[in-house]
């Protein structure tokens, strides 16, 4: 996605991850006996917080999908004798670490996790009533490729709101997600056969839910899922599941999106491989044929995996070491087919054509985006950013750089947000919609991070935690002087999430004090989305804007004379590009070709 890492970026890279996630010791909490509970798998004890929530960290909620178990829906765990200490967060999914996937220094750039990694982690306020509290369950993000839920800490929105906060772990890359026949057993199942199996270890996670949480005080009638980025789509993706039907109440998709592929899509592989094909799970076999000296060539090793049977195939996948499965995987790939219209776990229409056909559960549900979504990738380019000595970065052109973070950024909103209200309200299910806006970062002589992050994607989620770390690199985000509206923007958020999380409406918020939110009027003039920034920002407020990607493109070209045709195309071609179905032919007709010589390799070769 970008050119080279240079320092600059990644120091950014190390404040983004900072500020979004908590940062748990690696030592153990100390247990507390009134952390006791019984699930259906057997005694755990937990530990308590320094604000005085409860909390249970590291508890397995399926079966280690190892050995044979390995690209399989998800077992229930066994049973365990005696009491299981919950005072640690489990190992992440296996993947490569990443400062963005919450990974330690050493393990940068390297394999992290493990296979056994289906782990959850819950946190309760200290009293709660014997009717049981609203449920709400983190799909942490990372592209379905990186993250784990060990990286949030929820106990102060459980503490401060009342709520039952849970956050877990799900197969991520190429063991979350492999479409390919010669896995299939005689005996498997449909769901054994989709290749969805983060998704399926999502499903078993709520089942989970409804099994055991009312020992933890939870109330399994009345379960939100919420997530960001991935865990945004895996939400749009779990709305339309038949799986998951009755397991959740409510939805909140933050930055998410809606891109799915078929079956034929995630496992074909092509003579030539280009950035849209790389990635599949006959590419990948291909790939290692090639790399273990079985052929000589890439159209050889296509030859010889057509004289191999299923059972060769299989034994010989199987056979794959972690760092093959993740660090091969990872590099050969720029279009991951995650989410895979199997007909059983996902609907063949894909996630984009069930929402927009009504076949979704009727659930409430709250979307959104940040306004400048793709700061978080541009502020990394070198095509747009300069960097001195590795420490003072500045953009380029800025009329340049709020170009491309305008109409990214509306992109996403459009296929991210907008469209999901409209398919949702069509269908006769209630939507709220949000966009947000903090972007109070310091302007000083390293960057000006108002401009170059802003309300960049991912950054809103430290909100919702309310954990806000201040020193080390984080202190270039977050400092005195836009604490205090901070600290209000995010117990605003808190309190419409709970809110919703009790009554499937964010309303005024949980203490009723703030400003009315009301559901998504697709009515031309109406309200439409809540911004939420802070006092000093605009504060919380309504607006009437509405977007669509045919709208977002047509004014981007309006921009031809300042920006010129080929930034104008880049933009086109960036955006339609992160289209649920995109392909081709969508950039070479724009405008009747008005974008012809700029094909796509041209931007390809670009660092975006």
């Amino acid at each position: 996605m970008f050119g080279t890492y240079r320092v600059a970026a990644r120091v950014l890279m190390i404040v983004i991850a900072l500020s979004g996630c908590a940062r748990h010791t690696e030592a153990p909490y100390p247990t507390d006996p009134a952390t006791k509970r019984i699930t259906k798998q057997g005694e755990v004890i937990g530990y308590r917080a320094s604000n005085g929530a409860l909390g249970w960290l590291g508890i397995p909620y399926a079966a280690a999908p190892i050995g044979e178990q390995r690209w399989r829906a998800p077992e229930p765990m066994p049973a365990w004798a005696g009491e299981r200490t919950a005072t640690r967060t489990g190992s992440a999914c296996l993947q490569k670490g990443s400062w963005m996937g919450g990974a330690p220094e050493k393990s940068i750039g390297k394999v992290f996790g493990s296979e056994d990694c289906l782990f959850l982690n819950i946190w309760t306020p200290q009293i709660v009533p014997a009717e049981g509290l609203p449920v709400m369950v983190w799909i942490h993000g990372g592209g379905n490729t990186s993250g784990h839920g060990g990286s949030y800490d929820f106990s102060e929105m459980a503490e401060r709101f009342d709520l039952v906060m849970l956050s877990f772990n799900y197969r991520l890359g190429s063991l979350g997600w492999f479409h390919q026949e010669a896995l299939w057993d005689q005996g498997d199942d449909a769901t054994d056969r989709s290749g969805n199996f983060g998704l399926l270890d999502q499903v078993a996670l709520l089942e989970w839910v409804q099994d055991n949480i009312r020992n933890f005080g939870g109330n399994p009638d009345r379960v939100t899922i919420f997530g960001e980025s991935a865990g945004g789509l895996n939400t749009f993706a779990l709305l339309v599941s038949p799986m998951s039907r009755g397991l959740f109440h409510g939805a909140i998709a933050q930055s998410g999106y809606t891109t799915s592929f078929s079956p034929r899509e995630a496992s074909i592989v092509y003579p030539t491989r280009t950035g849209d094909n790389a990635g599949t799970s006959n590419d990948m076999l291909v790939y290692w044929l090639q790399g273990e000296g079985l052929a000589d060539s890439r159209s050889a090793a296509i030859d010889k995996a057509k004289t191999m049977n299923h059972k060769e195939i299989a034994a010989f996948l199987r056979s794959r070491s972690p760092d093959e499965l993740i660090l091969d995987y990872d590099q050969n790939r720029t279009r991951l087919p995650i989410m895979i219209e199997d007909g059983t776990v996902l609907p063949r229409a894909g996630i984009a054509g069930a929402l927009a056909g009504g076949d979704f559960h009727q659930v409430p549900m709250i979307a959104g985006t940040n306004r400048d979504e793709n700061n978080l990738w541009l502020a990394l380019s070198p095509e747009l950013v300069d960097d001195h000595f590795g420490v003072f970065y500045r953009a380029k052109d800025e009329d340049r750089y709020r170009f491309f973070s305008k109409y990214r950024a509306l992109g996403w909103k459009s296929r991210g947000a907008d469209d999901p209200y409209r398919w949702v309200t069509a269908g006769g299910g209630t939507s709220f919609a949000y966009r947000w806006d903090w972007d109070e970062e310091p302007d000083n002589i390293l960057g000006n991070f108002a401009l170059l992050v802003g309300a960049a994607h991912g950054l809103e989620t430290t909100f919702l935690t309310g954990v806000f770390p201040e020193d080390d690199l984080a202190g270039l985000l977050f400092n005195e002087e836009n604490r205090p509206g901070r600290l209000i923007l995010s117990r605003d958020m808190q309190s419409y999430w709970a809110e919703f999380a009790y009554t499937g409406r964010p309303g005024r918020g949980r203490d009723q004090k703030l400003p009315q939110w009301p559901a998504w009027n697709s009515a031309k003039g109406a309200a439409k989305f809540m911004i939420l920034d802070t006092p000093a920002g605009g504060g919380l407020r309504m607006s009437t804007e509405e977007v669509s990607r045919d709208q977002v493109l047509a004014e981007a070209a309006t921009h031809i004379d300042a920006r010129g045709l080929e930034d104008v195309c880049w933009l086109v071609y960036l955006n339609l590009k992160d289209e649920p179905h995109y392909h081709p032919g969508q950039y070479a007709r724009w405008q009747d070709g008005r974008c012809r010589e700029f094909p796509p390799a041209h931007f390809d070769a670009k660092a975006s």
